[in-house]
This record gives C-alpha cells, structure tokens and sequence, in this order.
C-alpha cells in the first residue's frame, strides 16, 4: 500500500492527476480506510475536476484532521463547484420543464 500513496505523491507533484487517482484507488482497495489515500485522491479529483468524488473523499479527510488546511481548501473549492453546477442543473431542468409543458400555461 505504501507504494500506492507514494506513487501517488510523486504523481500529483508532476501532475500526472489521473495516475494519482488510479494509485490512491489501488491504496484504498487494500484499506479502505486510508486518510492519506483519500487526501491523494481527493486532490486528483479536484485537478480532474471530479467534484463529487473529491468532496466526498476530502469531507472524510477535514472530518479526521480538521486541522488538514489543503483538505479544507480542496472541500471548499468541490463544495463550491458541485454547488454552481446544481444551479446550472436547476435552471437547465426548469427550463426544458418549461418549455415541454407550454410555458407553463393552465390548460388540460
């Protein structure tokens, strides 16, 4: 496993993102547990712009080590995005709601 999280640095210092990743899943595969394998990963995905898999990963990370402040500015930044990208969703839906009902019009 400890190859995997190094491997995993070493890629992220050349940011070499999606290897990082596929090295920080393999160190999860053998512990599923891993902080540091979830600080790497979580990194990568926030490069990657994967936000839902970097806010779910740094999330456990800040709630482990509050005291993390490159977990807690990678959470921020996924939170943030995952957030713009819901507003975006909702108006996109609310549009095409709109327009496949009429406008909104009140007729049967």
């Amino acid at each position: 496993m400890l190859c995997f999280l190094n491997r995993a640095q070493c890629y992220l210092k050349s940011q070499e993102w999606r290897r990082a990743k596929k090295d920080a899943d393999l160190a999860l595969g053998i512990d599923p547990e891993s902080l540091k394998a979830r600080f790497r990963r979580g990194l990568a995905c926030v490069a990657l712009e994967q936000w839902e898999g970097a806010r779910e990963d740094l999330s456990k990370v800040v709630a482990a080590e509050p005291s993390n402040a490159s977990a807690a500015r990678g959470l921020k930044k996924a939170r943030a995005a995952c957030r713009a990208r819901e507003m975006r969703d909702r108006e996109t839906f609310k549009g095409a709601f709109l327009a496949s009902s009429g406008g909104g019009g009140g007729g049967d």
